[in-house]
């Protein structure tokens, strides 16, 4: 009834089943299952409760109490719970994740960290458990937690294949394909028909580019005969969505929801490879069948509304989107995506109550939401009221701060944002965030500021050291060549005695290409043990810059051996793929950059990243004869070149590392004719002496190989 959406006839099935059974916990989490789809959060919390005084050890009961408690933003009525569920039920898993989700939202990483470690020992196939301890290491700073878990339970369960699973998933850097591998093996030797192992190899393979293996993984000799699981047809799609053939890996997917069409994580993935292609029509179908398939889970219903919009229905999407946050009101980007569409279509009204369904589970969204509102309704005293009490939340460090300052700004509310982030940069622990946009802000508004009130503000903390990261930010933004580079230059001591404040100088002289001051002021990085990874790229820059490439190679790798994962990890390992190809080690390279969201890189990595991948594919392409891929290749060099060439002249780094593309794929295409049956030294002896078409073809051949060297010439002419 409720997948059918008849909520009426669901309610009243339920109370008749708790006025029948009314000692029956099932029968009172039914009926707040109702409430819960119906939006009812009162109801839901009474039908709960109801439930937990029945059977108050029952896990199940009480974690959903304390979910209920959670999208309220009672965290801490959600925590009391979630103990007493723990030492109610010590060998259930599931209490100890909630709790560690909880305490992790708290704040209280270790013992977040602790708890969910608790959760893996007991249920090593715990896969959530898994991701978040990914994440959650990595926020912590603790780089080695999930390998050393996975190896503790290695240890002490040595005869299941799960263990050397997970241990292999656990190592996963993009550097160590060889171990993981072993260790694969191994769990495929202990439990031979483990799909997770075979998929877990066609993944590693696909990632390194190394496809034939990939596809092979999926079809292993000797285990399923000719008809694999549907898991590995799946993968075998995803390995062909990697390779590029994104029309085929969608024709075997669709292939393998002919054999069950049942399953809801097929149908995603199915949606996003839709969306990805540019397939309206196939993306709508496919979220409609998902969501039919998952009618109550937030991520569904947040792809169907969109779907509906991107098909042009928006008053469809926008019902979907509203649906989807009285579900899950935490889910941020429905939040979003409703309230964008609710201000552009003038509906205030309906934006000030997404507002308030959301400001328990979102608080710090909640109120970027209203100064937005208000500067839609230009109501000023609202939005001081909202920033005032944005700045003065505890938020993380990544809030939406900035956003609103922005907001601010475009609203010519200025003067009134940097008075409020003034009284925040006052308060005894002022946010990083805080003093970054003040300082962005003075740069753009404010003026200049002499040596030593900056020395006073940067003394104060945390806050004012982030103050002048914000204000060379800001004037870099604003094109202020020359007062950016006198401020550096007036400033050299005091901003050298702190490493913060070193590294958003050496960033700054980094961002102004001004390479022999760059590598001046980065060359002491041995020096300073608090270093952070996002430095050293800007030592690396430098250093590549000067020409050091060995020097620069080995302050990426210190970055990723020594310093925790942090922003800038994934830059240096681009430079390192980069070392990679011009070292042929291909595959290793594919590695690296598997491991990178090229999305979220700026303009000079997205073009970096779009040599080393033409580049270590070319290779791969040769080995394999197959020419016709060069096209593709060619065409990708070219787009990154033209996307890039205005500030290619100001960088020697990339620049070299193009000229060496350019003519290493030069090099590969002609290898890959030479493998067909022509290289540039001449025809194989069969064809010399066969027939006019043979010699024509041979010609033909050479020619080929000639114009891609005329191509890779011509290209580093233009550029």
């Amino acid at each position: 009834l409720l997948i059918m959406e008849r909520f009426d006839e669901a309610e009243r099935l339920g109370r008749q089943a708790v006025e029948r059974f009314p000692l029956l916990p099932r029968a009172w989490i039914d009926l707040a299952e109702v409430y819960r789809v119906k939006g009812e959060t009162d109801a839901e919390q009474a039908a709960l409760t109801e439930a937990h005084k029945i059977n108050p050890s029952w896990s199940d009961c009480t974690r959903r109490l304390a979910e209920l408690h959670q999208r309220r933003g009672q965290w801490d009525e959600a925590r009391r719970l979630l103990e007493l569920a723990v030492a109610r039920d010590p060998l259930d898993c599931r209490n100890y994740g909630c709790l560690a989700e909880v305490l992790w939202r708290q704040n209280e990483r270790q013992a977040a960290l602790g708890h969910i470690v608790r959760a893996l020992h007991l249920r090593p196939d715990y896969e959530w458990a898994w991701a978040q301890l990914g994440q959650w290491s990595v926020e912590a700073g603790q780089l080695r937690l999930r390998e050393q878990t996975a190896r503790e339970i290695a240890e002490r369960m040595p005869f299941k294949a799960h263990s050397w699973l997970t241990l292999a998933r656990a190592i996963d850097d993009g550097e160590r394909l060889d171990e993981c591998l072993a260790l694969l093996n191994k769990a495929a030797s202990l439990q031979p028909t483990l799909i997770e192992v075979y998929d877990e190899q066609a993944r590693l393979l696909a990632n390194a580019g190394r496809y034939d293996e990939a596809r092979a993984a999926c079809r292993p000799t000797g285990v399923w005969a000719d008809k694999p699981p549907i898991e590995l047809a799946v993968r075998a799609a995803w390995v062909e969505w990697t390779a590029g053939n994104r029309q085929e890996a969608i024709a075997q997917l669709r292939l393998a929801l002919e054999d069950d069409h049942n399953q809801p994580w097929i149908w995603e993935l199915l949606t996003r490879w839709c969306r990805e292609s540019g397939d309206a029509a196939g993306y709508r179908e496919a979220a409609a069948r998902w969501l039919r398939l998952e009618p109550f889970r937030d991520l569904a219903l947040a792809s169907h509304a969109d779907a509906l919009l991107v098909s042009g229905d928006r008053e469809a999407a926008k019902r979907a989107f509203r649906r989807t946050i009285e579900l899950a009101p935490g889910f941020s980007f429905a939040a979003e995506r409703l309230f964008d569409l609710q201000l552009e279509d003038k509906e205030f009204d309906q934006a000030q109550q997404t507002i308030e369904a959301i400001r328990g589970a979102d608080c710090a969204l909640a109120l970027l939401f209203a100064i937005r509102l208000a500067a839609a309704r230009t109501d000023l005293a609202a939005a001081t009221d909202s920033f005032r009490r944005l700045c003065a939340a505890s938020t993380p460090d990544e809030s939406p701060l900035p956003t609103a300052v922005q907001v601010l700004q475009d609203a010519n509310w200025a003067p009134m944002a940097l008075t409020i982030l003034e009284e925040a940069m006052r308060a005894d622990s002022a946010a990083k965030s805080a003093g970054r946009c003040w300082g962005k802000l003075m740069a753009t508004v404010g003026g200049p500021i002499s040596s030593a009130p900056w020395q006073q503000l940067v003394a104060s903390g945390p806050a004012g050291e982030h103050a002048v990261n914000g204000y060379l930010d800001g004037l870099l933004s604003e094109n202020q060549r020359d007062p950016c580079i006198g401020f550096l230059r007036r400033n050299v001591s005091w901003l050298k005695a702190r490493t913060f404040t070193w590294g958003s100088a050496g960033w700054a002289w980094t961002a102004l290409r001004c390479w022999p001051e760059a590598y001046d002021w980065m060359k002491d990085w041995r020096d300073r043990p608090d270093i952070e990874p996002w430095m050293l790229v800007n030592a690396c820059e430098a250093f590549r810059a000067k020409g050091r490439d060995a020097e620069a190679a080995e302050i990426s790798r210190y970055s990723l051996s020594c310093l925790p994962e942090a922003y800038g990890q994934h830059l240096h390992r681009i430079w390192l793929a980069a070392d990679d190809v011009k070292q042929g080690r291909y595959s290793e390279a594919l590695q690296r950059l598997a491991t990178v969201n090229e999305d979220s890189l700026d303009r000079a990595y997205q073009f970096t990243f779009a040599l080393i991948d033409a580049a270590a594919k070319a290779a791969l392409f040769a080995d394999g004869a197959d020419a016709a891929q060069f096209g593709n290749i060619r065409g990708r060099i070219d787009a990154a070149a033209r996307d890039y060439r205005n500030l290619l002249r100001f960088e020697p780094a990339r620049r070299r590392f193009y000229y060496f593309v350019l003519r290493h794929v030069a090099r590969c295409e002609a290898s890959a004719l030479g493998k067909g049956g022509a290289g540039l030294s001449g025809a194989e002896p069969a064809e010399r002496s066969g027939s006019g078409m043979s010699l024509l073809a041979a010609l033909r051949r050479k020619l080929t190989a000639v114009r891609a060297h005329v191509w890779a010439l011509w290209r580093r002419f233009i550029h």
